[in-house]
């Protein structure tokens, strides 16, 4: 079983990439100063990948295990702004449920640009 471990590792590892590549024109959209907290899924399938907006107090919980159930990878991700500090946080799972993360990226706002620093576990 040991020997499968990495392959999953590198996979939620280019699914997190995946997640900044497409997260960070969502966040080019929002206006830090009045955007409030945000919430998407970002799932890839069999079809590709899509971004799609989260309603707040959606059980998202239950709709990943669904989405990794039926197949895909996915991710819900939430915006936070700041102060104190602007951030993203994913929670992703693997198609089938095989594992899952929680990470989160700072936010680095230079004029009209963003960038998302490194993901990060959330606790230590």
């Amino acid at each position: 079983m040991h020997e499968y471990a990495p392959r999953v590792v590198v996979y939620l590892e280019s699914f997190f990439a995946l997640i900044r590549e497409h997260i960070v024109p969502e966040l080019v959209k929002l206006d830090a100063e009045s955007a409030g907290i945000r919430h998407w899924y970002v799932i890839e399938d069999s079809t590709g990948l899509d971004v799609t907006d989260a309603d707040e107090g959606t059980d998202f919980g239950k709709a990943l295990r669904a989405l990794a159930e039926a197949g895909a990878t996915a991710a819900y991700v939430t915006y936070t702004p700041g102060p104190p500090s602007e951030h993203v946080l994913a929670y992703a799972v693997l198609a089938g449920g095989t594992n899952s993360d929680v990470l989160r990226s700072f936010i680095a706002r230079s004029g009209d640009s963003i960038t998302l620093g490194p993901w990060e576990d959330t606790v230590s």
